[in-house]
């Protein structure tokens, strides 16, 4: 399966792919990616290929894609942490305008999620203490509600989160959301695991 991923090159052209298979069908390849990127994960010491590197990005990013549009999310948002600078940072966002943003990692709903390890549902941003517009400041956008869940890595280590932003077939995010989101975060944080371990690599080899 990653090998199929993997021809299909830039993220435009996975999303297109992603885009043609229907929720359950989407869900089974997640499932799928979990036990490939498994075994990969324990063999990443010997791999050094930056094209592989980026085909992880791009597989990222158009696996994001679909899990919001699966959820009916406007926009989705992954945030890694950066456990030595105690800071999360914007990975991907599901805009035409991709943009890098650092907050700190225990700053407004996402760094709760980080912080405490636990799924944060805001029904409505305008009355909930835990809503920082910060992020809405940096972007120009304007989050109503939204749905943050944490990443872990294979260790139980909190690597980040994902936020799913205004959800667009209804007033806000509810139970269903967050039981269809804990059925694609694992397969997600996967991903994210390799393509940081990639990327660590990466830099070393720089």
């Amino acid at each position: 399966l990653m090998k199929a991923l993997a021809r299909s090159g830039r993220s435009e052209e996975l999303v297109a792919r992603l885009d043609k298979m229907s929720d359950d069908e989407f869900l089974g390849m997640m499932t799928e990616l979990t036990d490939e990127f498994g075994t990969l994960l324990s063999t990443l010491e010997t791999v050094s290929d930056e094209t592989f590197e980026k085909m992880l990005e791009n597989m990222l990013r158009a696996l994001s894609l679909k899990t919001g549009q699966v959820l009916h999310a406007d926009r989705v948002t992954i945030f890694l942490l950066d456990a030595e600078k105690q800071e999360l940072w914007s990975k991907v966002a599901s805009s035409d305008t991709p943009l890098e943003i650092r907050i700190p990692a225990n700053a407004g709903v996402v760094g709760h999620a980080v912080s405490t390890g636990t799924y944060v549902n805001i029904p409505d941003t305008s009355v909930d203490p835990l809503f920082h517009a910060q992020v809405d400041e940096a972007t120009g956008y304007r989050t109503k509600n939204l749905l943050a869940a944490p990443f872990f890595d294979r260790h139980g280590n909190v690597m980040g989160a994902v936020e799913l932003l205004n959800k667009t077939t209804s007033s806000h995010f509810d139970a269903f959301d967050e039981k269809q989101l804990e059925d694609f975060v694992k397969p997600l944080g996967v991903v994210l695991e390799s393509w940081l371990k990639m990327s660590r690599m990466g830099a070393k080899r720089a």
